[in-house]
């Protein structure tokens, strides 16, 4: 939760509701929000983080994994198609696993 409080101070941008684009497990009103290129600079000039992985939800969003090996540190984001952005979680202690091979789908 430090991080989510830098990041409010650093004038990240205000608490959004966005049920739309919530995990089942993250409410709401817990989500630090602003425009996709804030939270890119923030998240990169704060925590040395960029982004690492990423995929389309089913709901049209855009979850982004932000991970430094620097900082040891790792954020999730999603972002709307309307480019707002909310921190959905964080933490510490990032690993980066080996990359996938594709091979025949069973």
């Amino acid at each position: 939760m430090k991080r989510v409080a830098m990041i409010i101070l650093a004038g990240l941008g205000v608490l959004t509701v966005m049920a739309s684009a919530v995990d089942a497990q993250t409410t709401a009103s817990e989500m630090l929000c602003s425009a996709r290129p804030i939270m890119v600079e923030q998240l990169q000039k704060r925590f040395a983080e960029v982004p690492v992985a990423m995929g389309l939800q089913s709901n049209g969003t855009v979850l982004e994994v932000f991970a430094s090996q620097r900082t040891n540190t790792w954020s999730i984001v999603i972002t709307t198609p309307t480019g707002v952005s909310c921190l959905v979680s964080e933490g510490q202690s990032w690993e980066s696993m080996p990359q996938l091979v594709d091979g025949p789908v069973s």
